[in-house]
């Protein structure tokens, strides 16, 4: 299983205490079952944090994390790495300290630092939102710096992202499409055909959504 590290949390750019709480009675796994429609009590439990004495009004918390052991929410696959997406939270928890709940929303900035080639092969990142910019990483040639963002209000349990040597393999047309902003599909190499088929039906979705 997955298991998140925080380091260290900071808010409003001052350092603040924290503490894993796990589930002990039958009526917290039963809130965590219906929050995440996860029933397990083996993972490391919810994020508690302390605000610092002081901070009052907007507060803008920064949680520094790593991820051991990435087998359910973060999947890497063919020198692809890529998000489990579901409609329901339980898997973005897996990889992001967030409020995994339909309920809470809120935009996200997200940035991704990626070689720029593995193998010869050119490295993409896709990720949910508007590409705002990709740029060569400050301290590393060999790397970018690749930025997505998300200005609609979204639950973090519908993010998703990809990395890897992919191409472009359609642009999805449709009024759903359009209404979206533009709908693109990425495949890996010489999986396009694959793509395109997958995707077809993506623009009559994405209209009856729309309307």
């Amino acid at each position: 299983m997955a298991i998140i590290v925080v380091r260290s949390v900071w808010v409003n750019g001052q350092t603040a205490e924290f503490r894993r709480q796990q589930v002990k009675t039958r009526r917290q796994l039963v809130h965590k079952l219906l929050r995440t429609g996860d029933d397990s009590l083996h993972d490391e439990g919810d994020l508690e944090i302390t605000v610092p004495q002081g901070q009052t009004g907007s507060l803008k918390v920064r949680i520094e994390y790593y991820v051991v052991r990435p087998q359910s929410g973060l999947v890497f696959h063919g020198g692809i790495v890529y998000t489990e997406t579901h409609v329901n939270p339980s898997s973005a928890r897996r990889w992001v300290p967030c409020l995994d709940d339909m309920g809470e929303r809120s935009t996200w900035d997200l940035f991704f630092v990626v070689p720029a080639s593995v193998g010869g092969e050119a490295v993409t990142a896709v990720a949910s939102g508007e590409l705002s910019s990709v740029v060569p990483h400050p301290h590393d040639v060999a790397r970018r710096v690749v930025r997505y963002i998300v200005s609609t209000a979204t639950a973090a349990c519908t993010l998703g992202f990809a990395a890897g040597p992919l191409t472009g393999a359609c642009a999805l047309g449709g009024a759903g499409a359009e209404a979206a902003g533009g709908v693109f599909a990425f495949a890996p190499g010489g999986r396009a055909a694959d793509a395109q088929a997958t995707c077809a039906v993506v623009p009559e979705a994405l209209e009856f959504y729309a309307r």
